[in-house]
């Protein structure tokens, strides 16, 4: 107000009042400043005392805070430091996730390996490698295990996981969840179980009239027998195996065999006339 008007009736005492104005916090980037103090100074350049000085000029003291700001398995947070302080930052071993994938420490992003660190101001971050669970499944066979994501695996060496004396089982390959046969190396983006494709084998014997053969025969294998074997004394023609046509179990396979019922009947007539003839000779 350049004019004032005052109502004096008396011996009046006039107070001069002076009105600063200052930012109480300037932020440059990752650098804060918080006014620590203000003082007045007068003409002299001494220190305002007493109020009833005139201010000449005024100097607003700073104080330096800076920014530690961290990201640790997408949580971001940061805090605000002064000169000389740090911060300690903790990150997790590993984070499972419960569906086959899991995160585990790497380093920080400033190179540092230990899961905890003390750190001024800056930014950091926690690094983590994705793994993911790969589970093998055999008939007396089971193994899983945590692969890096990107990783080539190979099949384990695994062949016979089963032998009674009796039924045996192999490895012959492996498949994937929907059926399908898995080339390796084979590289692994997700979790994953892979199960055995097995070749089954039985030990059996197998009959034909006085001829035995006995083995390991693979599940499935289908009974052969030889055209001279089809039949025996022109009176024997072959029927079909027990108790099964091919190989599905231990045992015993036996070739069975039927009476031909036109070479019986052929037969019946031949000895019926054997014997007419036999009994005219005795006749004469």
């Amino acid at each position: 107000m350049p004019t004032i008007t005052l109502g004096i009736s008396g011996p009046t005492k006039i107070r001069p009042v002076y009105r600063l104005e200052y930012l109480p916090e300037v932020v440059v980037g990752d650098v804060k400043y918080v006014v620590k103090s203000v003082t007045l100074f007068d003409r002299a350049g001494r220190p305002m005392t007493d109020i009833y000085d005139v201010p000449a000029y005024a100097k607003v003291a700073y104080e330096v805070r800076r920014v530690v700001a961290w990201d640790i398995l997408g949580n971001s947070s940061s805090t605000e430091v002064r000169e000389g302080e740090a911060v300690t930052l903790r990150a997790p071993a590993e984070v499972d996730f419960g569906n086959g994938t899991r995160l585990v420490f790497r380093q920080w992003s400033t190179g540092d390996k230990s899961l905890t660190i003390t750190v001024g101001p800056g930014r950091y971050a926690a690094l983590y490698d994705t793994y993911f669970l790969v589970g093998w499944q055999a008939t007396n066979y089971t193994h899983v295990q945590w692969v890096p994501k990107g990783s080539k695996i190979n099949a384990p060496k695994v062949s016979k996981v089963y032998d009674d004396g009796q039924t045996r089982v192999f490895v012959v390959g492996w498949t994937a969840p929907d059926g399908q046969p898995v080339q390796f190396p084979y590289i692994v983006n997700a979790p994953i179980n892979f199960t055995a494709a097995e070749r089954r084998e039985h030990y059996a014997k197998i009959i034909v009239w006085d001829r035995k053969e006995e083995g390991w025969y693979p599940e499935g294998y289908e009974l052969q027998i030889g055209d001279a074997e089809k039949r025996k004394w022109l009176l024997w023609q072959f029927k079909g195996w027990e108790p099964s046509p091919v190989v599905d179990a231990p045992g015993e396979y036996r070739a069975v065999y039927e009476l031909d019922p036109l070479a019986a009947s052929v037969l019946t007539i031949v000895i019926a006339l054997m014997a007419g003839a036999a009994v005219a000779l005795r006749r004469r």
